[in-house]
Parts: structure tokens; sequence; C-alpha cells
């Protein structure tokens, strides 16, 4: 039975992308000037699904995190293309919106957004004992470590997860992590790692990034949804999109097991990302919703 609900998956999927190029190729002009909505963040905070939600729109084309990708090894898993690269290809799209998912680039978003006038970025986060849950269940244990050695190893300088970590979040890593810590604590290192670069960058402060809370967006898709579109200068295409999205994954770590530090260390960092997302939402230009 599964798996004739997969092939059943597979062969929506499949009709649903011809029916995209078909679009594409028969009511679309040319593109002209296209907008780019960068979808970065941490792993395993809903960005697949804020992909997938994307790609449910007629007028998008969406790229997941392999179709702009340079090909992948140990400690360089879908690293981007160059940029001109990437350039290149989105030029060739007709699509007016498109959308992609550098996660492993989430430290250069700057740098994507300098080089990519016409683009935005969308921060997802999710609160770490779901992420700790479903990074194991998804990844195992074997990445965590290899990746949190690579923030204090010097020889492990060029992985992606040591680039552009600030000597603090160095330090605590150096005072956090140790090979026979518990796996979720570890996870949750992770997490803390790649979430505190949305403040070490200064994005709070850019109003071509937007932070959005996974909690919020799975139990009101249609409304924060509207937001995205918004903040993307682009027409909302309708509720139809947010259909597949449900709220199922909410708190499905609240029994995961923490060390104090760890513990503390996280909701401090989880307090100032729902002190910036409430503040976001406040503001003027989001009120008319």
């Amino acid at each position: 039975m599964r798996q004739v609900t997969i092939k059943l998956k597979r062969i929506k999927k499949d009709l649903w992308s011809a029916t995209k190029k078909i679009y594409k190729h028969t009511l679309l002009k040319s593109a002209g000037e296209q907008r780019i909505g960068f979808i970065v963040g941490c792993q395993r905070s809903g960005t697949t699904m804020l992909n997938n939600t994307f790609d449910n729109d007629l007028r998008t084309k969406v790229y997941g995190e392999g179709g702009l990708a340079k090909g992948y090894g140990r400690g360089t898993p879908f690293r981007l293309k160059s940029y001109e690269e990437v350039a290149q290809i989105f030029s060739q799209e007709k699509a007016p919106l498109l959308i992609a998912k550098p996660l492993v680039e989430s430290q250069n978003i700057l740098q994507l957004l300098d080089y990519f006038p016409n683009s935005k970025a969308i921060w997802i986060y999710r609160n770490f004992r779901d992420v700790a849950s479903s990074s194991l269940k998804k990844f195992g244990k074997n990445p965590t470590h290899y990746n949190l050695r690579a923030v204090i190893d010097p020889e492990l300088s060029d992985h992606w997860y040591a680039e552009r970590v600030s000597d603090t979040t160095r330090e605590i890593v150096k005072a956090y992590f140790t090979e026979d810590r518990p796996i979720h604590d570890l996870k949750a290192l992770g997490w803390y790692v790649r979430n505190v670069l949305f403040f070490e960058l200064r994005l709070a402060d850019n109003p071509r990034v937007f932070l959005y809370n996974y909690e919020a967006l799975v139990t009101e898709p249609d409304k924060w949804m509207r937001h995205i579109y918004q903040f993307l200068e682009f027409d909302y295409p309708g509720d139809k999109i947010v259909a597949h999205i449900h709220s199922a994954s909410v708190k499905k770590g609240r029994h995961v097991e923490l060390s104090s530090d760890i513990q503390a260390l996280c909701d401090e960092l989880l307090e100032k990302l729902h002190a910036v997302y409430d503040s976001q939402q406040q503001s003027a230009a989001y009120t008319s919703l």
C-alpha cells in the first residue's frame, strides 16, 4: 500500500511539473525582470515545505538544494555553483518568480543578495527541540559530529559549517562540544550555530531579509503565505497553494531531553528570534493584511 501511495504521489508530481512547463511555454511571455526568493536557515526547519508551497504556484520555478549545486562530497554537500553560473541558469528561465533554497549557503546570504539585486531572502526558523528530533530521524548521528568539529578544527576551516562563524560562536562550540555528548544536545547545538548567524550577519536590520516562524506558518498558512508573497512583491495566487500544509509536526520534539546548559543556550537564542519575528510582523508594512 505504501509503495502505491508513493507511486501516486510521484505521478501527481510529474503531472504538475508537466502542467507548469506547458503553462510557461504557451501562456507566459518573457519574464522581464524576475523576482528571486532565497529560502535560508537551519536544515529541518520547514524549508522543503516552503519550497513545495511555492512550487504549487504555476508562475514559479523552484530549485531544490541540488538544483543549483555543483555536486557534493564530504564536507561540501550541495554547495552552490558560481554566482555567474546561477545567473546564467536564471536567465534561461521564463518564470517571473524564482525560488531557491541554498541552505548550506545561508552564511553567505548577504553576498547572494548583493549579486542578485532583484532578490530577497526568507529565513525560516523552528523550535530547536523539533529540529533536533527531525534531524536525528532524517540524517542520523554522523554529520552532526563532523559539522561541529569543523567549527573548532582549523584543518576543517573550509567546511561550509565553519564559514563566517564568529569567534564568540567558535568559543561556545569549544565549550559545549564533546564527542560523547548526547546526540540531541549536539543537534540542538547545531541549531544554535546556524541560527545565531541571523544576528551575527545583522540580518534583522536588512530590509531584504524577512524572518518567519515555522510554527506560525503551518498553523495559519494562508495568512503567512500572503505575508511572504507581499514581502516578495508578488501577487498571492490564492489559498490553493497551501492546501497541503498541516501542523502535525509541531512539538514533535517536546519529549526530547537536553542538558541544562544546552537548553539555556538555545532558549535564549529562540527568544531573540521570536522577538525579531514579532517585531517584523507588527511593522506598518505588514499590518494591512
